[in-house]
């Protein structure tokens, strides 16, 4: 194996990495944050209605809300972390690759007659 395809690999090895932990880190912030406003704070509203209706009065309603809307968020996160996982590691594992190809098209072969 040549060096510049040892660099290429340890270039993708760390680009994955690295991907994936941004990745996943974006993930969560990002699936949680807008999972909780788009489906937990409507079903949370949902739940609390009928939680008021059924006597659990004003504290009912605010505790499924709040209760539902974090859950939901929390499902919300993992579902983030593990789309930003794959994401950014299939991304990262390309660092290098175009450099690869460069440096393989640009050698010049000595062998070869012109």
């Amino acid at each position: 194996m040549e060096d510049r395809e040892v660099k290429r690999k340890v270039k993708g090895t760390v680009g994955s990495v690295g991907g994936a932990a941004a990745g996943g880190l974006v993930g969560i912030i990002q699936g949680s944050i807008s999972t909780s406003f788009s489906f937990g704070i409507p079903l949370g509203i949902f739940i609390g209605i009928i939680n008021l209706i059924t006597g659990g009065g004003f504290a009912g309603f605010l505790s499924s809300l709040i209760t539902t809307t974090v859950i939901i968020g929390f499902l919300g996160g993992i579902l983030g972390l593990i789309m930003g996982l794959i994401g950014g590691g299939v991304v990262g594992s390309s660092w290098g690759k175009e450099e690869l190809k460069q440096s393989k098209n640009n050698v010049i072969d000595i062998d070869k007659e012109e």
